[in-house]
């Protein structure tokens, strides 16, 4: 196979419908969509969401004036808008392939990084428009390129922004998202992950940041050193530096990944490196400065060690008899769990296997209460409540309710929790036994509440609301849902709140002076209003989550480090508690920036595929010629097929309901070429998928000569059309898929006589096959993982084959009917062991096997041998051919042993090596990790057709054998996403001794 072969060009558009979409990607097409255009706009949103969409679309309109005027000029089509809510997160994405687009998630994020907002729609359209304006903007070379070829080339030159490093793109979105005075750099989470560095000596260098690494702050570093660095590049140079250091790299000739800091030198006047080392230093002085003048305030607190992991480790919770200490964690090497220890954090044991970072509450009788997500179908993703027992025995109480953060009543009958809907959320009260649900408050599009906490004695909740504004704060309510006392009424994140048992205290996390502390308020047991705010602690990281023990005293909590976050405590001791600092001065109030409720007035009309679905790019497709070397003619080359041009080409609409694919070739010796697919999704589950497709092979020579000289070249022409419905069940813990198939094929013996253009057809059949194709997978992988390192994953394939050409007297004769039956199957299992390295130990063990029967069922049926490799793709040319086999055995070739019957198997054993995290200074690559294993491959086919047993063939010889090492490491080249490059020595065993060496992309099972 050629770099510039048919099928590679061919099989990358077709790949485009038929592969299955990621989740979070894709939303719900069975949705009842519709749509409205304004100015720059084309918006694009479920029914039940038009008053939200609409509000978008005019916050759409503002964003693009802000961005026009402040970062770069647009003067393209309409932007592509799409509203969904159909998973409970808070995200949003933006892409300029093969149409601009811009996916907002409406749920408002109460938790987390994102809780500094003035709106949370008007930031997430600011920040994903600013991806689009600089993704799209292209100059000169760019420019003809994209003319020419349309959105073919996903990076420079036709779109040079998306071969910017990561932390430049999201640090210009993240950046330009803040302008208004809300958003991440105006928040305080950006700074406490700085200021943690620094005084913590892990200060990220560019190269680390330019590079992928699950090392915290893993995927959010790009956000926060890219979108912090932008800001400080800003301050010092001016504004206007930011869009014209955009616009210069647009216009290079050369590839730009080399170019970033000659590129900073020449618009800033100093490189990235240089800039990047002078504001490390500037931070240095000042975090260190900060250090001193808050010690000079209080003492710095100073906590006992609950757990040492770092990570995500969040929500502690003792339970009511003091015995327990129940909370979550994440640690980039496992499942997110469900976690108990004793009070001091020792005997730590896994309770539950979590789908996501839970909000957890203790029942009055032991038992805990957890949100979890859960697939409702195919595309949405749901959160609900489950309880746990302290056995791990897991029963839902609402699920797909689209509930978290619950709190019990002291009874244990009711539970107050967070309801996600229509772009916002309420309260609701959920009965334990019945599991109904009723409103407590109702869902307003301009207020969000969160982390509702009910009095030891139920007739209080604490809970944290936003609204209009930007205002975060914390409120006292009875349990009617009145409020009676608004404890805080700032721009500051006042949330998680806690009461201490006697029902006096409310303890809260607050970031008010610019560092997140825990805060207490005295509570009126009669009114349930406060008295003056106390801060408890100083610190020079983060506390969040706080929580009382039942005996009143400890305060346990969530701290920050340059690791992550691990839970501490402190003594509750309220004599030791403060006047609490001054305010920043972020959060006054008179930088309030006015809120827009504008909507936009323009009719809505019904979703129309069409409008999206035309080509936007073309790629161009050359076959090489084929020759074969003739004995006959002294072995000089014979012209087979001459040289083929052609074009692909395909398309896809919005919201995924339908998608295409088309390639065509022709060669000058008068052959065609042509493959072409459709994908329907619009039922949402199954997907439909239908294709049709002509290809030529050589298929040898042929003698008609009396002579005996080789006169003619044998051709097949095959042509096909093939159908398919695939069944997708999703779940949070497993998967599974049924995939049904039928295709229908027409094939042609045609001879072409040498040094002629008469060709003709020799023989003709016809072949039905059809197919079934069961998956089921458990199997997963973590932040560190290298690969699958636990789970289960299985396939099965039977398909039936029929010649329909045969006549019946020749039904089931060897050499004239065609048919076959056969079975494939597959099954991997892997098993983590806790070890010592940067990710777990892993053994994996996989057995393939297949038999087939029938007449056409011959030796060549199943072929054993051969090292599995994915492939690297440069737009639509296969840089590195994928590799992949039924029956791999590393260490023999594809084809060292084939029949009717095969298995192979594997066994490995993979530990890590290095946690490298390093680039080579600004040269666009990065090494991340490397980890090593030792595999045992065994395989063997056999079994033959009558004719061949009747020539002498055996039927069974020895089974294969290879052992050997890899290497695998994770290496990010040019600023792409990570590849996964394995480098091997194999063996063979027990044959001839054989040795060979091998270099793959992708991971081996």
């Amino acid at each position: 196979m050629t770099f510039f072969s048919w099928v590679t060009s061919l099989a990358a558009i077709l790949s485009l419908v038929t592969m299955p979409i990621p989740v979070q990607a894709q939303v719900p097409p069975d949705e009842n969509w519709r749509n409205i255009e304004t100015e720059h706009f084309s918006v694009t949103f479920p029914s039940g969401l038009e008053p939200l969409a609409r509000s978008a679309a005019a916050k759409a309109e503002g964003a693009f004036e802000l961005l026009n005027t402040q970062f770069l000029e647009y003067a393209g089509p309409r932007i592509e808008l799409l509203i969904t809510d159909h998973t409970d997160s808070s995200n949003g994405y933006a892409t300029p392939i093969p149409y601009n687009t811009i996916v907002v998630y409406v749920r408002p994020p109460m938790e987390g990084t994102l809780s500094y907002f003035d709106d949370w729609m008007d930031l997430l359209i600011t920040h994903e428009l600013s991806h689009i304006l600089q993704f799209d903007h292209t100059r000169s070379l760019g420019s003809l390129v994209r003319r020419i070829f349309g959105s073919a080339w996903p990076g420079w030159p036709a779109f040079p922004g998306l071969s910017s490093p990561t932390w430049v793109k999201e640090g210009l979105a993240t950046y330009y998202e803040s302008v208004k005075g809300s958003g991440r750099l105006n928040g305080t989470y950006f700074g406490m992950v700085l200021r943690t560095g620094i005084l913590e000596s892990s200060f990220q260098r560019l190269d680390q940041v330019s590079g992928a690494s699950p090392n915290w702050p893993a995927g959010a570093r790009s956000y926060i050193y890219g979108g912090s660095f932008i800001d400080y590049l800003r301050k010092q140079y001016g504004e206007e530096k930011i869009g014209e250091f955009v616009d210069v790299m647009a216009g290079q000739w050369l590839p730009i990944q080399f170019l970033q800091n000659s590129v900073a030198q020449k618009v800033f006047g100093i490189n990235f490196s240089e800039a990047w080392s002078e504001w490390q230093d500037g931070l240095s002085l000042d975090y260190r400065s900060l250090a001193d003048s808050l010690a000079e305030l209080a003492p710095l607190t100073k906590s006992q060690p609950i757990t040492t992991g770092g990570y995500l480790t969040i929500n502690p919770r003792i339970s009511p008899d003091g015995s327990n200490l129940a909370f979550v964690r994440s640690d980039g090497r496992s499942d997110v769990q469900l976690r108990i220890s004793d009070p001091e954090g020792s005997d730590q044991q896994k309770l539950l296997r979590l789908s996501d970072l839970s909000d957890i509450a203790w029942f009055p009788d032991g038992t805990l209460l957890a949100s979890r997500m859960e697939f409702q179908d195919t595309y949405r993703l749901r959160s609900g409540l489950i309880k746990v027992d302290m056995d791990g025995t897991e029963s839902w109480i609402s699920k797909g309710s689209r509930i978290h953060q619950p709190t019990i009543s002291p009874n244990g009958k009711d539970i107050i929790a967070v309801q996600d809907g229509q772009g916002t959320n309420r309260l609701v009260r959920i009965d334990v036994v019945s599991g109904t649900i009723q409103p407590l408050t109702s869902f307003k599009s301009l207020e969000h509440w969160a982390f509702p906490a009910w009095s030891p004695d139920g007739r209080w909740l604490a809970v944290s609301r936003w609204q209009i504004g930007g205002f975060y704060d914390l409120i006292v309510m009875d349990s009617t849902g009145v409020v009676v006392h608004e404890v805080t009424q700032d721009r500051a994140v006042d949330r998680s709140p806690s009461w201490s048992p006697d029902g006096r205290w409310i303890l809260w996390s607050s970031d008010r002076s610019g560092i997140s502390n825990i805060y207490a308020v005295g509570i009126d047991a009669n009114s349930g209003r406060g008295g003056s705010v106390l801060q408890i602690t100083n610190t020079l990281g983060g506390f969040e989550y706080p929580s009382v023990d039942p005996n009143g005293e400890w305060v346990y909590f969530s701290s920050y480090h340059h690791d992550g976050w691990k839970i501490r405590r402190i003594s509750f001791d309220p004599d030791s508690w403060f006047e609490p600092f001054p305010q920043s001065l972020r959060f006054n109030i008179r930088t309030l920036a006015e809120q827009s409720t504008d909507q936009v007035d323009i009719e809505s009309t019904s979703y129309q595929a069409v409008k999206t679905m035309r080509p936007r790019y073309w790629y161009p497709i050359y076959q090489p010629a084929e020759t074969r070397k003739i004995q006959d003619r002294n072995n000089l080359p014979v012209k087979v097929l001459g040289p083929g041009f052609g074009i692909s080409t395909g398309g896809s609409d919005l919201v995924g309901k339908h998608a295409y694919g088309l390639g065509v070739s022709l060669r000058n010796t008068g052959q065609t070429d042509v493959a072409t697919s459709y994908r329907y999704s619009g039922l949402a589950n199954p997907v439909f998928n239908l294709g049709a497709s002509q290809n030529y092979r050589s298929s040898g020579f042929f003698r008609s000569d009396p002579n005996g000289q080789v006169d003619h070249l044998a051709l097949m022409r095959e042509r096909r059309l093939d159908v398919s419905s695939m069944f997708l069940r999703r779940h949070s813990r497993n998967r599974s898929i049924a995939t049904l198939s039928a295709s229908y094929r027409w094939e042609a013996l045609q001879l072409a006589e040498i040094d002629s253009d008469n060709v003709r057809d020799a023989a003709k059949s016809r072949m039905l096959e059809l197919g079934a194709l069961l998956q089921y997978s458990t199997a997963r992988s973590f932040a560190f993982s290298m690969g699958v390192e636990s789970g289960l994953s299985s396939l099965l394939r039977v398909r039936t084959s029929r010649d329909l050409a045969t006549i019946d007297t020749q039904t089931g004769a060897i050499g004239a009917d065609r048919s076959f039956n056969d079975l494939f199957g597959r099954v991997s299992v892997h098993r983590s062991i806790p070890g010592p390295g940067f990710s777990n130990h892993v053994v994996s063990l996989k057995l393939s096997f297949g038999a087939a029967k029938g007449p056409g069922a011959n030796s060549q049926h199943f072929t054993v041998g051969g090292v599995p490799g994915n492939a690297l793709m440069l737009g639509n040319l296969e840089v590195v051919p994928i590799r992949r086999f039924l029956y791999p055995i590393r260490g023999y070739f594809e084809g060292a042993r084939s029949g009717r019957y095969a298995w192979a198997g594997s066994a490995e054993y993979r530990v890590p090596l290095l946690n490298a995290d390093r680039g080579l200074g600004s040269f666009p690559s990065h090494l991340d990790r490397v980890s090593g294993s030792i595999f045992l491959d065994a395989g063997n086919a056999w079994g033959v057709g009558e004719e061949e047993i009747v020539k002498g063939q055996t039927s069974m010889q020895k089974t294969l054998l290879s052992s050997g090492i890899e290497i695998q490491s994770s290496v990010s080249l040019f600023f792409t996403n990570p590849l996964f490059l394995r480098t091997g020595y194999a063996f063979q065993i027990g044959q001839q001794g054989a040795r060979s060496f091998y270099l793959r992309l992708g991971t081996s099972f």
